[in-house]
């Protein structure tokens, strides 16, 4: 490989990681797509002397296969000239698609999370410490926008968070491309980067080059709002960070009205947020509890949402007004003296079945959906599914099961798919099996009709107090 005349980018990216303490020697994972940007960053971290750097290349499974061959083709010749392993992690065509629909989110967002998963996958499995990726100064700028244009704010992407490692945050895309000019690096270009349908496309090729014409600096006005935001974002998070929530035995939390109500209302819409940011935290920490090491806990996860301010602000108001509500998947109400935030039960667009279930008092309650005939009732049901008072709340979600559905145990966490699987449960039949869920997530799996005995619970009945009442439960036709 020829070396750049002008090593500009070079110096740039050593500065960067000796200004962050960032080791050379530490064993790495860089996400190489085969752009000119991650072909450049895996480039420079093998000239800068990285010896311990793995690559991992996703197909996303969204574009021709005769174009995924020759981009795939430029990767394996980068990482064999400069001795570097890679990985090819490769998602099943149509599920970013179905992802997207499912969740009533982008394709864009889709694709991340898969990305993201094999990241996470190649990082725990080595044990390395970080992930390097390539998002350059043009790349922040069209985050802005879309977060600004979204109503989440003028926030960008951060050069440095937990694992993740980007030197070229503050680099223009045109210095790398001048790099990859000068060095005669091949590299790939996305055909879908010209799609209009894609929202960034739309911003990278419509409302920058107008903004590039009509208004001189825009750019650099636009990076330091982010970073005033970003420093008045630290400073509430320190000050509602101070405020003092108390944990319920539910698993919500509650502060008095006397302390909310006095607050500054944006400092209130904050201290809603960092309580569901508290809540999600707890949530991920006991689906990873079970995982070795820390980095399942530092990268993004599906659970993590990016909240909506325009949510949480009707939330604040609803609550001044002494109501309740359920906003962003999370109930906030008010009880006397008492706010209590939670997570709500989310009746998600899915294809499959979902059955509401509220308390059936005295009554035996019968139901029938999807070809399922379904029972419900306080005290015995031979053959049931019994679940013990106390160990879930009302109302419950009956439904058909999702990819990625996690049962939560006292002491770590499992896939729902990993016990079908255990139990001998062939793929295309368990989206039939029921799912129980209550808002503080999936209560048991009722897997006996398929499987005698093949029930698995939150909470195992033999950790509930012998004289509790027990709820069944029991499904027939599956």
């Amino acid at each position: 490989m020829r070396r750049a005349s002008k090593p500009n980018l070079l110096e740039s990216v050593e500065r960067f990681l000796k200004q962050h303490g960032i080791s050379f020697e530490a064993p790495s994972l860089v996400g190489l797509s085969g752009g000119p940007d991650s072909t450049a960053l895996a480039a420079i971290l093998h000239e800068l002397g990285m010896k311990k750097i793995r690559a991992v290349y996703v197909d996303h499974g969204m574009r021709p296969e005769t174009e995924l061959a020759t981009e795939f083709a430029i990767v394996l010749s980068l990482c064999s000239r400069l001795g570097i392993h890679l990985t090819r992690a490769k998602v099943k065509r149509g599920a970013i698609e179905n992802r997207s629909k499912r969740l009533g989110i982008g394709p864009e967002a889709a694709a991340r999370y898969y990305r993201m998963q094999a990241f996470r996958h190649e990082l725990e499995k080595h044990s390395l410490q970080s992930l390097y990726l390539a998002h350059t100064r043009d790349d922040r700028l069209e985050t802005i926008l879309m977060r600004c244009l979204g109503g989440v704010g003028p926030r960008g992407i951060e050069a440095i968070s937990g694992p993740i490692i980007r030197p070229f945050a503050d680099i223009p895309k045109s210095v790398v491309l001048d790099f990859l000019d000068e060095a005669g690096l091949p590299f790939s270009v996305d055909s879908t980067n010209a799609s209009m349908s894609y929202r960034r496309n739309a911003i990278r090729l419509s409302l920058i080059p107008a903004l590039e014409s009509t208004i001189p600096g825009w750019d650099t006005g636009l990076l330091l709002s982010a970073e005033k935001t970003r420093l008045a974002d630290e400073a509430m998070k320190k000050t509602r960070e101070a405020i003092v929530f108390q944990k319920n035995r539910d698993g919500d939390l509650s502060l008095s009205t006397d302390s909310f109500f006095h607050l500054p209302e944006a400092l209130a819409i904050s201290v809603l947020f960092e309580g569901g940011e508290r809540l999600q935290d707890a949530r991920r920490q006991r689906a990873a509890s079970s995982a070795h090491g820390d980095i399942k806990k530092t990268l993004p996860t599906e659970s993590v949402r990016r909240f909506s301010f325009r949510l949480f602000r009707e939330a604040y108001y609803r609550l001044r007004e002494g109501k309740s509500c359920e906003a962003g998947g999370f109930s906030f109400r008010s009880e006397g003296s008492v706010i209590k935030i939670g997570f709500a039960l989310e009746f998600m667009p899915v294809h499959g079945y979902f059955l509401k279930i509220d308390d059936p008092g005295e009554e035996h309650k019968n139901f029938r959906i999807s070809g399922l005939d379904i029972a419900v009732i306080w005290g015995a049901i031979p053959g049931a599914l019994q679940l013990a008072e106390g160990s879930f709340e009302f109302p419950l979600l009956l439904r058909s099961r999702r990819p990625g559905d996690i049962l939560l145990f006292r002491n770590g966490s499992k896939l729902i798919d990993v016990f079908l699987s255990e139990w001998g449960i062939v793929a295309e039949c368990r989206s039939l099996i029921p799912i129980l869920e209550d808002r503080r997530g999936v209560v048991a799996v009722l897997a006996s009709p398929w499987k005698p005995g093949m029930n698995r619970y939150r909470f195992e009945p033999a950790g509930i107090d012998a004289a509790a009442r027990f709820l069944s439960i029991y499904v027939k036709g599956v």
